[in-house]
C-alpha cells in the first residue's frame, strides 16, 4: 500500500488532485467550527424550545450537530440541501 502512494506522488496530475481534495476538506472542516456571526449561540443553546421542533431535529442530524451551533458551513449548506430534499 505504501508502494501504491510513492508511484501515486510519481504522477503529477494525480498528485495535484489529491493535494486539491485534502486542501478542500481542510476547509470544510475549518469554516465547519466557525459560528455564524451575529449569533449568540449560548442563548441559542438555553432555549428548550429550539431543538425540539422535529424539523429542525432532523436539519440537526443531516448537518452533524453544525446546525445546532449555527457555523457557517450548516448556514451555507443547510438551506439549498434541505430545498432539494423537501422539495
Amino acid at each position: 500500500m505504501l508502494e501504491t502512494f510513492r508511484k501515486l506522488w510519481k504522477i503529477k496530475d494525480l498528485q495535484k488532485k489529491v493535494l486539491y481534495t485534502f486542501l478542500m476538506l481542510l476547509i470544510y472542516r475549518l469554516v465547519g467550527v466557525i459560528p455564524a456571526p451575529g449569533i449568540d449561540v449560548s442563548r441559542l443553546n438555553e432555549s428548550n424550545n429550539f431543538m425540539q421542533l422535529p424539523l429542525l431535529n432532523m436539519m440537526q442530524m443531516m448537518t452533524g450537530n453544525a446546525f445546532g451551533q449555527m457555523t457557517i458551513m450548516a448556514m451555507v449548506i443547510t438551506a439549498p440541501f434541505s430545498l432539494r430534499i423537501f422539495w
